[in-house]
């Protein structure tokens, strides 16, 4: 990873630029022009800020730039071709073409224009199809226009994403993926879109001997997070959130109150003097002061009503529910229709006298209805904890953890407890975790890691240690949420630039 030579041949790398990631890829492009001798850049990006951004600011010069809400548009033009549609299915089909629209939470649910729980398609069936073709047709277009030699990810969350994905795959250009390790600012790049699975990515390389610095830094690593426990995800921590009701009424301060009235008079100037494009991702001002003053009125009633006591000594599964909808659900949790229904298959795998304890993501205090806990409330032996608890003390005290795609199932690995799992992770990679792919499955392996579970130490270290080697080092959230200067930008990426390049070279 440190290796800055050329790469073996000049090659056109496509990046796909979510949202405000856009300066951090061009920052890795610029890095892997200047430093490891790509030469030729196109991207497909998500919103309209990103590609005025790239037209204006950009470091390298891009062949094509594509943006997702360019092509949307043009559905409304689009005459829908069925037999196009039942041609891509069969040549790009998962194995049919409705996962493509199920990942996308802004066509599927409205997310990003309307506030959780809103969850409406949308368009209709008709114009969902219509958007599903023109952006095949476009990301076709595209690959077959700039013959890329390999697509870099930030994220594959969204119809385009995906598309561009399993169409790239499909004609053989590699895919690469940057996906968080769970180890203190390392970042890994995964050929799939779902995880990374360092087996499936090393292959017989997997099973030697991590160098004795990455087994020493493991070992120290595991040491610190035992003697203190701290959550990869600080800013989602009961700390860093509104979990009380108390917390969730100081909107009512009078300071508070002028500033939202601030907040919704800026939305209606942003909307009808500033934005000249109707673009998807567009958020209509009367719709976020419904779902504001919506949000507000209920969390004046709060849900504390809701929350269990937790005795003393009583045997238990833990189960952190998750924010949604995120891909977390929608993409590594394919059978997973809701988390409702995850809970009901959790808490009727358990063994006979054990509770199953449920605790709110806190990023989501304030925004479910209360219908939600009221049906968690109905299911005989689930306890419904308050989100300001905090989870590593749930884990502890647990028998078992069972997550769908959840932070806390690696933190249980570190605590050496039993997980289960729902949905596709990293950590699935450990023997001593159980992965459930089918329902009919969940009870037999919570029995199994009930009453024979095998944990296995230097498993956990040498795995640790395999990523720490094939990780890069750096502080990405920072310097794609809050970094605005374009040196320090391009300087902080240097080592994930240095990790892509050495996947391109294969």
């Amino acid at each position: 990873m440190e290796d800055r030579g050329p790469l073996v041949s000049a090659m056109k790398v496509c990046f796909y630029l979510q949202r405000n990631f856009a300066p951090v890829g061009d920052a890795i492009a610029s890095v892997l022009r200047d430093e490891y001798g790509v030469v030729d850049f196109c991207a497909y990006v998500s919103t309209r800020p990103a590609l005025d951004f790239l037209k204006k600011e950009a470091a390298v010069r891009y062949s094509s730039l594509m943006c997702d809400e360019d092509v949307v548009r043009s559905y409304k033009n689009e005459k829908l071709d069925i037999d196009y549609l039942r041609m891509l299915e069969k040549t790009y089909g998962i194995p049919n073409l409705w996962p493509y629209l199920m990942v996308d939470r802004t066509f599927m649910f409205s997310q990003g224009i309307r506030e959780y729980p809103f969850s409406e398609p949308f368009k209709s069936h008709e114009d969902l199809l219509r958007i599903l073709q023109v952006t095949a047709k476009s990301v076709i277009a595209l690959l077959e226009n700039e013959k890329p030699d390999a697509i870099v990810f930030s994220v594959v969350g969204a119809l385009s994403s995906l598309l561009l994905y399993h169409i790239a795959r499909a004609k053989g250009i590699p895919t690469h993926v940057i996906f968080p390790s769970l180890l203190e600012n390392r970042f890994i790049v995964s050929s799939r879109h779902d995880h990374f699975s360092l087996k499936e990515e090393l292959g017989a390389g997997f099973d030697v001997s991590p160098a004795a610095e990455a087994l020493r830094t493991a070992r120290e690593f595991l040491a610190s997070f035992r003697a203190s426990p701290q959550p990869y995800y600080k800013e989602f921590t009961p700390d860093a959130q509104q979990v009380s009701r108390a917390q969730h009424l100081r909107f009512l301060a009078p300071h508070r109150v002028g500033n939202s009235l601030n907040t919704v008079v800026r939305e209606f100037q942003r909307y009808y003097l500033k934005e000249k494009e109707d673009d998807y991702s567009s958020i209509h001002p009367w719709h976020f002061l419904f779902d504001r003053v919506r949000r507000k009125l209920r969390n004046v009633r709060g849900i504390a009503d809701f929350y269990d006591a937790l005795p003393s000594s009583e045997l238990f599964a833990f189960f952190p529910l998750q924010y949604e909808p995120e891909i977390s659900l929608l993409v590594q949790a394919p059978f997973i229709t809701s988390q409702i229904e995850a809970v009901r298959l959790a808490a009727r795998s358990l063994p006979v006298g054990w509770k199953l304890y449920v605790k709110e993501h806190p990023q989501m205090v304030g925004y479910r209805p209360r219908a939600f806990y009221r049906a968690l409330k109905k299911i005989p032996n689930v306890r419904v904890v308050d989100p300001s608890v905090k989870s590593f003390g749930l884990t502890a005290s647990s028998g078992l953890v069972i997550v769908i795609s959840s932070t806390a199932g690696f933190e249980a690995c570190l605590l050496k407890k039993p997980v289960v799992t729902l949905g596709n992770h990293f950590y699935n990679d450990l023997s001593f975790v159980k992965h459930c792919e089918r329902p009919s499955d969940m009870a037999r392996l919570v029995q199994e890691q009930v009453n024979s579970f095998a944990y296995d130490e230097e498993e956990l270290v040498h795995y640790i240690a395999k990523i720490i080697e094939g990780a890069a080092l750096l502080n990405l959230g920072h310097i794609w949420y809050y970094e605005r200067d374009a040196n320090a930008r391009r300087e902080g990426v240097r080592p994930l630039a240095a990790l892509i390049a050495s996947r391109l070279r294969g």
